[in-house]
């Protein structure tokens, strides 16, 4: 539901926009009330790796570009869907499923 109540689909074929803004967690794009999900299955279940980039001394644009291009980087890898976390100004933090050399 948008902000002006008007009641749409976002998915990969449909306001792909929004779709994609969601995925990243972000807020203020209205209210979600159905989504669907899939699973996606550990290459590896023994192998997954804590990733945590950590900014120190950024500012508020620096940081924002970075954790863009982050999200940029993601969208346009096959290989994100094993990667699940979130970010803010000061860092970028989630588990990745698999090796450290894979990641």
């Amino acid at each position: 539901v948008l902000y002006n109540g008007s009641l749409i689909t976002a998915s990969e074929n449909e306001n792909k926009d929004l779709f994609w803004a969601s995925k990243g967690g972000t807020g203020g794009l209205g209210m979600i009330t159905h989504f669907t999900i899939r699973v996606v299955q550990s290459p590896n279940p023994l192998a997954f790796t804590y990733l945590k980039l950590q900014y120190d001394n950024l500012d508020k644009d620096k940081s924002t570009a970075r954790f863009m291009k982050f999200q940029k980087f993601l969208h346009e890898n096959q290989e994100s869907v094993l990667f699940g976390g979130g970010g803010g100004n000061e860092s970028i933090q989630g588990i990745f499923l698999g090796s450290i050399e894979q990641a």
